[in-house]
């Protein structure tokens, strides 16, 4: 299996996409699936996107428009709340990348 690109956004590139970034590849290797992650900040999202062409986006802030691309609501990694919906979804739609290729 190739590795599943996300890109991580928050506000800075600094803290939040860190964390965001360290529980999700953590999630990732406990599921056996490999990854790979890029950090960035939301207002360099589009261009972010252009340059890695990632197959998922995780945002640690709410974003309302379409970037081409599954976004996830990522706010679940920083607070643990609704992380297992968070994580089902992602899985779900990574589980769909792999049966398409």
């Amino acid at each position: 299996m190739k590795p599943i690109k996300v890109l991580i956004v928050c506000a800075t590139a600094l803290a939040t996409s860190t964390m965001a970034a360290v529980k999700l590849e953590q999630e990732f290797k406990r599921r056996g699936v490999p990854v790979k992650l890029t950090k960035g900040r939301i207002s360099d999202m589009r261009s972010l996107i252009r340059q890695s062409n990632p197959d998922l986006v995780v945002a640690t802030a709410v974003v309302k428009k379409d970037v081409g691309v599954p976004l996830f609501n990522g706010v679940a990694l920083l607070s643990g709340l609704g992380l297992d919906e968070l994580y089902a979804g992602i899985f779900e739609y990574v589980d769909q990348l792999s049966a398409d290729s």
